[in-house]
């Protein structure tokens, strides 16, 4: 299994023929962020949702899978991006918060999804 860690690899980019410098910044004019605070925050995202998926995982675990170098790292992430520590912000989303691809929902069929959610064809 790939580590979910963001890697920083220069042999993807050559393909392109731009630099990592141009590549960073038409990055960041397409998706209005740095590629680094693009990784920050889906590495977040993907914490909070391993934690919702597996409720019986310790914060120190899923610091450690989604590499974050300690637990007090990840938690200085999810003030900064989510607001507050790990267990605040899993209390006050539960299950309140907009599906994702890593939730079990996303397998299920998207005739059970309300009306607003699904794909219009």
């Amino acid at each position: 299994m790939p580590s979910p860690r963001p890697r920083r690899s220069c042999a993807n980019w050559s393909y392109t023929a731009l630099s990592v410098r141009q590549y960073e910044r038409r990055f960041a004019d397409e998706m209005g962020l740095s590629p680094k605070l693009f990784a920050r925050i889906t590495r977040f995202q993907m914490a909070l949702d391993a934690k919702r998926i597996s409720p019986g995982r310790t914060w120190l675990g899923v610091a450690h899978e989604f590499g974050y170098f300690d637990q007090m790292h990840m938690i200085r992430d999810f003030k900064n991006l989510g607001g507050g520590a790990p267990s605040q912000l899993s209390e006050q989303i539960g299950d309140l918060r907009p599906w994702s691809l890593a939730s079990p929902m996303a397998l299920c069929d998207l005739s059970e999804l309300p009306q607003w959610v699904r794909v219009r064809k």
